[in-house]
Order: C-alpha cells, then structure tokens, then sequence
C-alpha cells in the first residue's frame, strides 16, 4: 500500500508540475535550436514481387525553429533495410524536412512537415538523386520543462521522381499512360518516429 501510495503522490507531483512549468524555449523564442533522439518504426513497401516489410532502429535530429510557426531539420536514421532494388522507397537515412506550426501553446506544439530524404547525404538535397525520396506528415510536441520536450511523428515516404522512371518503361507509358508511373506514389511506406528532444 505504501509504495501504490508513493507512485500515486509522485505521478501527481509530475503532473502538477508539468502544468505549472513555464512555456518551453521552442515556443517562446524568435529563434531556437533543438537537437534530439528518436526511435523509429518504418514500413517498406516492396518492388517487383518483394514483400513489405517493417525495420526499426534509432535516430538524431537537429531542428532551427524560426519566428514561432517556421522550422527546419535534418535527421539521420540508424536502421537496416532491403536492398534499394526490392524496395519502392529507398530507406531515407538522411531526411531534410520544412516544417510549419500551425498550432502552440504553452505546453502542446502541432507541426506538419515536408521534405527530401536519401540513402546518402547529398540525395537528401537533390531533387534527381538515385535514392532520393519526398516525404510528408504530421507531428506533436508535448513540452516537459522548458527545454526538454516529447515529440511524435508520422511520415509517408514516395519515390522521388528520377527513381521511379529508371523503373517506368516507356512503352508502358504509351500502353498504360500516367498509372505506369503513379502506381508507385502509395501509402505502402512510411515511418513513425517517437524521441525526445532538448531546445536550447
């Protein structure tokens, strides 16, 4: 009884002063740096008769939110995944998202975001790399003390163009039209990323 007790007293102490805590840094700052570590859980559609499948593995972000509602970051993934020719997006290790808050608070942060993703660094920042792949989603940020906050997000991941017509057949174009190439834009791949993260 006495340790149900103590937990109880303890989870209402938390609470208490998770409400009470002032506005965190990323909320209340023109301009702040965060940086963070997160676990991810990434569904990969499969190609030319592969199977889906479901990798896990860790990560790291750096985000520069600016002027309230504006944000950007980059983020690197350690996971294993198929190779790039059974998958229909590459496994993004290196992701750059543009972000936009559409909602803050004191404690609660609602931010959508987009951007690039590749297997390499410089395709994360190129439109027509060979495992370059666009990326769109939602997210939440709960603040725990001014600095420290938990985020959660979920991102769908699409083939970038230039790897999607080394693919396409041309005469498939002719034949089928655009559904040659827009078969591979699917919810079939995406990822979902749980961290946390300090603002300085």
């Amino acid at each position: 009884m006495r340790s149900q007790a103590a937990l109880f007293a303890s989870l209402a102490f938390l609470g208490l002063g998770l409400a009470s805590a002032p506005a965190r840094a990323g909320n209340d700052s023109i301009v702040t740096l965060g940086v963070g570590s997160h676990t991810v859980v990434s569904q990969v559609g499969g190609v030319a008769g592969s199977p889906s499948a479901v990798i896990g593995g860790q990560g790291a972000t750096l985000r520069l939110r600016a002027l309230y509602l504006l944000g950007v970051e980059l983020s690197y993934q350690w996971t294993s995944a198929p190779g790039v020719d059974s998958v229909n997006v590459p496994k993004p290790v290196f992701q750059l998202s543009a972000l936009i808050y559409p909602y803050t608070s004191q404690r609660i942060s609602v931010f959508v975001l987009a951007g690039l993703g590749g297997t390499s660094f410089v395709d994360a920042f190129s439109l027509g790399g060979t495992t370059t792949s666009y990326h769109g989603g939602l997210g939440l940020e709960v603040g725990i003390t001014r600095h420290w906050i938990v985020a959660a997000d979920g991102r769908i991941n699409l083939p970038g163009y230039a790897l999607v017509m080394t693919r396409v057949d041309p005469n498939a174009i002719l034949m089928q039209g655009t559904s040659a190439v827009t078969r591979y834009y699917n919810a079939d791949s995406f990822q979902i990323n749980l961290g946390i993260r300090y603002y300085l």
